[in-house]
């Protein structure tokens, strides 16, 4: 049995389309807000920090080894907060709030299969070879290896 150890591109659609959804209900909030208003607090944080990533890859660090990924936690409080003000403009739609909670669903039970999928490959049911983009396993074990998994990993933990 071969399990891709980077989803396919289909997979990711969904989560793509959770983002988009949100983007543009975010966008909607904005645009009927004021620019003093607290819509507008996201954009007005993640701006500067934007300019700085770009002047910082602009300016040749990028082409260097990159920049580090420090930017993405500063990011995730105002992000946090649109996705919320996103979020109370999205519920008002009936259908909107149904496609958003079917994209919810997906996402959690996509985020539980790639952590089974870690699990498995960290407890040693899974493997990679060489620069192979797959795990494989000879057989699955009973109950998904969970039982199995979770047998091997309490003796790394408490050898």
């Amino acid at each position: 049995m071969v399990v891709r150890a980077r989803p396919s591109g289909v997979f990711l659609v969904p989560l793509v389309a959770a983002m988009g959804v949100a983007a543009v209900y975010y966008a909607r909030a904005v645009r009927s807000a004021r620019v003093t208003g607290e819509c507008w607090l996201p954009l007005w944080m993640v701006a500067p920090m934007l300019a700085g990533l770009v002047y910082s890859l602009v300016m040749g660090k990028g082409a260097v080894g990159g920049v580090g990924g420090y930017y993405l936690q500063m990011l995730l409080a105002p992000l946090a907060y649109a996705l919320g003000v996103a979020l109370s403009t999205l519920w008002r739609n009936g259908l909107a709030r149904r496609a958003w909670e079917a994209l919810t669903v997906y996402a959690l039970a996509f985020g539980v299969v790639t952590q089974w999928a870690q699990v498995m490959l960290f407890s040693g049911i899974f493997f990679k070879s060489g620069a192979s983009k797959h795990y494989q396993l000879m057989a699955l074990p009973p109950w998904l290896g969970i039982p199995e998994a979770i047998g091997r990993l309490r003796n790394l933990g408490y050898p």
